[in-house]
């Protein structure tokens, strides 16, 4: 058998084990996926709970200061009725002033952290919604990923074998060239050749389409080993499907 037609053989068992790989491939990055963006959420949930809590600290300390502040005011005014002069009572009406100015503030900065608790509480009602919804797609991910690999699993290892087998029959060489152009083309290492028009004798690569030279489909079509023609455009290993071969030795 002529190396051409054991390249062949590889790759045609090396593109089935590529598209079934691929498959898996495609199932474990969207489990992948769905894990990352399950953890996102959760460590943004962590920091919003983390907010929550600090703005519920804040309050709190807030109102103790507002209780603070009138027991302060409640004191003086008891001074205020005590006064026994002018100047004692008007000292102590400012001091009564400020502090009910100072309350006014305190009670703004808590209307603040209360909008914040609350902008807080919808964002953690969000994410923890989004959380159930990536759960949901965790599990579906991991569902089709197992599937899949129990569906795919078997004729994986058997396809892993035949392409070994396919590949221990190769030249060093040429085998490093497959390797190389699969590597390059994501699998596609060869390409076949397509006829135009043959009594003109017109070939193209069945990959790029660049026309090809007509020795070097004489040298693919007339089965004799040698350095394996490659596409001068894109580098693909060049080969001949049997039914073109068939059809120019039988002259049809």
């Amino acid at each position: 058998m002529l190396v051409i037609d054991n390249l062949v053989a590889l790759f045609e068992v090396d593109r089935r084990l590529r598209a079934l790989q691929a498959h898996q491939d495609a199932a474990t990055r969207d489990r992948e996926h769905t894990q990352r963006t399950l953890k996102t959420l959760e460590a943004r949930c962590e920091e919003l709970v983390v907010q929550r809590r600090q703005v519920e600290a804040a309050i709190h300390n807030l109102e103790l200061e507002t209780a603070s502040i009138d027991e302060r005011i409640e004191k003086m005014r008891v001074e205020l009725n005590q006064a026994s002069t002018n100047r004692q009572y008007t000292t102590l009406l400012e001091s009564v002033t400020a502090a009910k100015e100072q309350r006014r503030m305190v009670e703004d900065r808590i209307l603040v952290e209360m909008e914040r608790a609350e902008q807080l509480d919808g964002r953690l009602t969000e994410t923890r919604t989004r959380i159930e919804h990536g759960q949901s797609a965790c599990a579906g991910a991991e569902e089709r990923l197992e599937a899949c690999l129990a569906e795919h699993g078997d004729q994986l290892a058997t396809l892993h074998g035949e392409r070994s087998t396919a590949a221990s029959v190769i030249p060093v060489d040429e085998l490093e060239l497959f390797e190389s152009c699969a590597e390059d083309f994501e699998g596609e290492a060869m390409a076949s050749i397509e006829e135009i028009d043959r009594k003109r004798k017109e070939y193209a690569c069945g990959s790029c389409n660049m026309m090809l030279p007509h020795q070097q489909v004489r040298q693919v079509l007339g089965h004799k080993d040698g350095v394996l023609p490659q596409c001068p455009a894109c580098q693909r290993i060049l080969y001949a499907e049997s039914s073109l071969r068939d059809s120019i030795a039988s002259g049809s």
